[in-house]
């Protein structure tokens, strides 16, 4: 089936369930949960993403990885309504919210973090920030939800577009479509869509395309994989079930 513009970034209800795998090892799980229920934020009906991924096995005995992500968006204009997360990556743990208000403008951020270790607390810092947003602005969860509704169907092989990326601060976030390509998946073989972030220079990831994802190559545009390569090694995000509820 040939790819094609939405009318809507999301489907009624959808459920994904993925395995985490850095070089062959398993390190983690991820769950990403869209309820059919609408939340109501600032006189907006929202739908809400929630997102969660967590270390298990051999790797969780050393690293210990439980972070939540929600996101609200307007079902009205897919835009971002609040934005949380709680972060526990061993010793450290976040919770944030950002609220924006695209009438004025703003993001209005609230962070708290800490560092425990054996019960003790050995720091914490608590900051709030109003930081400019543009008409366009996505943070990472809706963003990534996002890119269903680019036409791809009327795009050529590297071709690029852009997304305004928020997470605490503003960044444009450059993407290349890749083209086609069939996928072997948990699921079976997939006609995808492959699309590659630009990475600028950073501690974590090889520059330029380091970081490559699948869509399925349909109305529902079923996040399939994400294969990251970092200066030690690669590690994979892989679907292994879903359901989708139009």
């Amino acid at each position: 089936m040939n790819a094609q513009s939405r009318t809507s970034v999301f489907n009624e209800i959808e459920s994904y369930d993925y395995g985490i795998s850095v070089w062959f090892l398993k390190a983690g799980e991820c769950q990403i949960r869209i309820s059919a229920d609408r939340e109501t934020i600032a006189n907006r009906s929202c739908r809400k993403i929630s997102v969660r991924g967590y270390t298990t096995g051999i790797v969780s005995l050393t690293h210990t990885v439980d972070d939540v992500w929600e996101s609200y968006v307007d079902e009205n204009n897919d835009l971002p309504v609040k934005f949380y997360r709680k972060i526990h990556e061993n010793t450290y743990h976040c919770e944030e919210t950002t609220l924006f208000d695209f009438e004025k403008a703003i993001a209005y951020l609230n962070h708290s973090a800490k560092k425990i270790k054996s019960n003790e607390l050995l720091w914490e810092k608590v900051r709030k920030k109003e930081i400019p947003i543009t008409n366009k602005t996505q943070e990472l969860v809706s963003g990534f939800f996002k890119m269903r509704s680019i036409a791809y169907s009327q795009m050529q092989p590297m071709d690029s577009f852009c997304i305004d990326g928020f997470l605490e601060k503003n960044y444009p976030l450059n993407f290349v479509y890749e083209g086609k390509e069939k996928l072997d998946t948990h699921l079976g073989e997939m006609n995808t869509i492959k699309i590659s972030p630009i990475l600028p220079k950073n501690k974590i990831f090889d520059e330029g395309k380091a970081i490559k994802i699948w869509l399925s190559n349909d109305r529902n545009r079923v996040p399939l994989k994400i294969k990251a390569k970092f200066f030690l090694g690669s590690a994979n995000v892989e679907l292994v079930r879903y359901k989708i509820q139009n």
